[in-house]
């Protein structure tokens, strides 16, 4: 019967004499034991040569790899730096009522430009972002060139109440929107930025279109000029009003309860805007004229009537937009009237009106407040 039991001290014993006589064979066909370690060494010499490049092989895969880097932009593109780059030779706009772009809240204006054929890599990589990792500079596409400019959004110092209706912005080159987002700007932003365009584009031809209320406007990112407005007449307003003598009034009167009562007020100021919340812009070539005016409260069985209406100096007579007045004040708010933007002067004409109980209105004063216009 075979037995495949074999002790493990059978199995060494058995292995050493085979061993053993394996090595008195070699030794008596003359082989030795360098042989084999030679011809390993000249194996692995020559594996080592084969795998070694060539100076001119490596200097080809380098020329390779950099030809696939990307070195222009794509025709069209459009983007943001993260901050005013100094090495493109940017240069000041001129501050100027005609390089500015004004909406209800906030004025924007292009402060700096440059148009440039290349901008450096770590700018590019900005502009896209994963495409320009390895590029030293990045060219504008062919027939194109870059054109940089500092926006700025500041505030157009408007008083007003309520919110401004919203903006929007949209890069435009040869008058067509580019689909890119341009970063919301609010009063006391700036961003740098970048659009390509033909290389030849006029100041018209490469913009920042501004939209409130429906009304558009566009300041070039070529030369920081606004090239066009929905709303140009807006920018020939006046800056500011000077209120003349005999804007005050005071007048006694009986009231319901049969004591005398007082009624006083005073025209204060008057601000000029291009918009407002409510009504948005005014009409074409009008502006809109607030007046600010305070007046003591009557008790509660007395009213206050008075009214206040503008002349032009055409002779037109406007009544106020809404009515400004709540339960204890006739003037809680600003008084609005549209005027034509390139007005000069009008006359606010005061009736102080009065209403003792259920006695019928009573007009105790009026008088003629001369408002002259500045620009």
């Amino acid at each position: 019967m075979r037995s495949f039991s074999t002790s493990a001290r059978g199995r060494r014993t058995a292995l050493t004499a085979f061993g053993l006589a394996s090595i008195l064979t070699l030794t008596a066909c003359g082989g030795t034991s360098d042989a084999p370690e030679e011809d390993a060494a000249s194996a692995s010499s020559a594996s080592s040569e084969a795998a070694e490049p060539s100076p001119e092989s490596t200097e080809s895969e380098e020329a390779e790899e950099t030809a696939d880097f990307q070195t222009a932009f794509e025709p069209g593109v459009a983007g943001t730096l993260n901050s005013v780059p100094n090495d493109l030779g940017l240069e000041e706009v001129e501050e100027s009522p005609d390089n500015t772009v004004e909406v209800l809240g906030t004025r924007f204006a292009v402060t700096q430009t440059a148009r440039v054929d290349a901008v450096p890599g770590k700018l590019a990589e900005q502009i896209a972002p994963m495409v320009f990792d390895y590029a030293d500079e990045v060219s504008a596409a062919d027939g194109e060139a870059l054109y940089v400019a500092v926006v700025q959004a500041s505030d157009a110092r408007h008083a007003f109440e309520g919110e401004a209706p919203e903006t929007t912005t949209t890069f435009r080159v040869n008058g067509d929107p580019v689909d890119v987002g341009v970063p919301p700007l609010a009063a006391g932003d700036q961003a740098t930025v970048v659009v390509s365009a033909p290389e030849d584009a006029e100041p018209e031809d490469v913009t920042l279109e501004v939209v409130q209320d429906e009304a558009a406007q566009e300041i070039s990112l070529v030369d920081g000029s606004r090239t066009a407005s929905d709303v140009e007449h807006i920018y020939e307003r006046p800056t500011s009003v000077a209120v003349e003598e005999g804007h005050d009034w005071d007048v006694s009167f009986t009231g319901f309860t049969g004591k005398t009562e007082h009624l006083s007020g005073q025209i204060e100021g008057a601000e000029i805007l291009p918009a407002l919340p409510k009504q948005g812009w005014a009409t074409s070539g009008n502006v809109f004229l607030g007046l600010d005016v305070r007046t003591n409260k009557l008790n509660s069985t007395d009213e206050d009537e008075s009214m206040i209406t503008l002349e032009l100096p055409d002779g037109t007579t406007q009544r106020w937009l809404d009515d400004p007045s709540d339960l204890q004040y006739r003037f809680k708010d600003r008084v609005w009237f549209e005027i034509p933007a390139d007005a000069t002067e009008a006359t606010a004409k005061v009736d102080v009106i009065v209403k003792a109980g259920i006695k019928d209105p009573e007009t105790l004063d009026s008088l003629e407040v001369p408002l002259t216009f500045e620009r």
